[in-house]
């Protein structure tokens, strides 16, 4: 999916997985608007959010999580900060809990961090840069090439935004 901007990625994202009643575990490193969405505006729609530290260990997750828990995001490096994140432990840690994995990978982008190839289920990349028909001659390359439209659809979710800093904080 290409959208306008990178927080309508973040959002159309989190959105398809999230619903009434569920929670949602994110990296306090996220890109300032991620943070808001999931702070003011998930929650009007009964979603809560956890904020971990970006560099916990997969096991410390097992204590933030609940049972309702539906969703892990990462962003790696972090936004601002730049923590680098264990992201093949806590993807296997989130797999192996039935839990979708996110990663705003517009730091690194897909060229020096593959995230799926680590294990993240949706991956989002922002490049504000790039004009709508350098995407579409680059996904049209990846048409060309005989690509199955489920590695065209993740080429297309990998182009979206960045993030903040805080400690374990949590919305209602």
């Amino acid at each position: 999916v290409t959208l306008s901007s990178g927080l309508a990625a973040v959002a159309v994202a989190l959105l398809a997985v999230v619903r009434a009643g569920d929670h949602v575990l994110v990296a306090d490193s996220v890109y300032g608007p991620t943070r808001t969405f999931c702070t003011e505006t998930l929650p009007q729609f009964g979603v809560s959010t956890t904020f971990f530290d970006p560099l916990v260990s997969s096991a410390a997750l097992e204590s933030l999580m609940r049972p309702n828990t539906v969703a892990v995001y990462l962003e790696s490096p972090g936004s601002l900060t730049f923590e680098v994140q264990d992201v093949p432990a806590i993807t296997a840690w989130a797999r192996a809990h039935g839990v979708v994995t996110f990663m705003d990978n517009t730091w690194a982008t897909p060229l020096y961090f593959p995230a799926m190839a680590h294990g993240v289920d949706i991956a989002i990349l922002e490049d504000g840069s790039a004009k709508p028909e350098e995407v579409a001659r680059a996904l049209a390359r990846c048409a060309n090439a005989d690509l199955p439209v489920a590695a065209i659809t993740r080429l297309a979710v990998e182009l979206a935004p960045r993030r903040a800093p805080v400690a374990a904080t949590e919305t209602p």
